[in-house]
């Protein structure tokens, strides 16, 4: 299980997570709406979120294999659509090319954060920070790319 522990930073499938820091974490100018949010297998041992390809035959990640636990977690999940250096969260015909915008999806774990201090957690819970203004306040809900295109929308 993930737990309660400082998580470190996830991104899409196919990436190595960067540790994250204990440092204020900066504020975004449009946090995320997490409009989307669904339940998708993890793997605690690569630290990224699986797709249906990651898995084996006995729904163990493919790069890990039986020492991994998959484990289902909440994603933050929306879509970017560009075209020629133009990037949007809505399909759109290329004016300078004139074809239709490649859709991608970028995932994003739904993660726990101090507004104070910026300590992250994977569950719902209050601000342990001996230090911190915010101490024994809610942690805020969010997702680990929000600020981020596509991961926008919500002025905080």
């Amino acid at each position: 299980m993930l737990g309660t522990a400082v998580l470190s930073a996830q991104g899409q499938s196919g990436q190595t997570p960067a540790k994250a820091s204990v440092a204020p974490a900066k504020p975004a100018a449009e946090s995320c709406d997490l409009k989307k949010v669904v339940k998708m297998d993890y793997c605690p041992e690569c630290q990224k979120i699986l797709l249906k390809g990651d898995l084996d035959a006995k729904g163990q990640c493919r790069a890990c294999g039986d020492q991994s636990k998959v484990e289902k977690v909440d994603v933050c999940c929306k879509t970017a659509y560009a075209c020629c250096g133009k990037q949007a969260v809505e399909a759109f015909v290329c004016e300078k090319c004139g074809e239709d915008a490649t859709a991608k999806d970028i995932n994003a774990l739904v993660i726990y954060v101090c507004k104070g201090c910026g300590a992250k957690a994977s569950k719902a819970g209050n601000c342990s920070g001996t230090t911190c203004a915010n101490a024994g306040k809610p942690l805020t809900r969010t997702c680990e790319l929000s600020g981020t295109f596509p991961h926008v929308g919500v002025k905080s």
